[in-house]
């Protein structure tokens, strides 16, 4: 399904690079599409004969990370970011809060969160929830 989109939106981008005067480049019966002239054809078929799968995609990204046994033995992670609360009707109607989140294999995580009042925390140690 993936790949079907991946082709769809480059048929798009070259049915518009193509420009209308051109002639076609090949009459072979193999590059007859209704509605499609020639030219328009080819290109479209060369151009899903070399992308790359996703499979491929996934591998070499992968890859890039060190590998399938480096990703298996990453047991923490900590993600910040910001928290926003939309208050409609309240001055103010938005709230952003720093957060962060931190995490332990298998099932352990905290998170932060800064407010004008102080810090607010909760969690799960594995066994309990706690705030």
């Amino acid at each position: 399904m993936k790949n079907s989109v991946a082709v769809m939106i480059l048929s798009v981008i070259v049915l518009a690079s193509v420009s209308s005067s051109e002639a076609p480049a090949d009459d072979s019966p193999a590059f007859k599409v209704p509605g499609v002239d020639n030219l328009v054809a080819a290109r479209l078929v060369a151009a899903s004969e070399s992308l790359p799968t996703l499979d491929r995609i996934l591998q070499e990204y992968v890859e890039a990370l060190g590998g399938k046994e480096a990703i298996e033995n990453i047991r923490t992670r900590k993600l910040r970011g910001e928290l926003i609360h939309d208050f409609p009707g309240q001055n103010p109607p938005k709230t952003v809060l720093p957060a962060e989140v931190i995490t332990a294999a298998p099932n352990k995580w905290r998170l932060v969160l800064k407010t004008s009042t102080g810090v607010q925390q909760m969690g799960f140690d594995g066994a309990y929830g706690w705030t």
